[in-house]
């Protein structure tokens, strides 16, 4: 015996670089949309120069959070993509860190026709 009680069983799978991906993923689109949905209320009410300001920071964080995790989870997905075990959960996870992107393109090219 080679000291294990079931010797022909294959390693098992992991899923660990595909579920970060895909866990990012959902966090990213979840994030985005409720800042899609968040957006009109944060124009300013008045038209101070310092109120412009406070909202313009809050929504290039913004931008910048949901940019950040979704190139992390798209790039977490294509190195999820390389290995044996998880490719479905890496394509999963590819397909919705690239909503966060396409969206802001174009509510970007949307803005143009105001």
């Amino acid at each position: 015996m080679n000291g294990s009680y079931y010797p022909n069983t294959p390693p098992q799978e992991r899923y660990g670089i595909a579920t970060a991906a895909f866990v990012l993923g959902l966090i990213t689109f979840v994030v985005s949309l409720l800042w899609i949905m968040a957006e009109p209320f944060l124009a300013p009410t008045t038209d101070t120069t310092e109120d412009l300001s406070g909202s313009m920071v809050v929504r290039a964080s913004m931008l910048f959070v949901i940019g950040l995790t979704s190139i992390t989870a798209l790039i977490l997905g294509l190195v999820a993509l390389r290995q044996r075990s998880g490719r479905a959960r890496a394509g999963i996870a590819i397909g919705i860190a690239m909503f966060a992107p396409l969206s802001t393109t174009f509510s970007f090219a949307a803005s143009f026709f105001r």
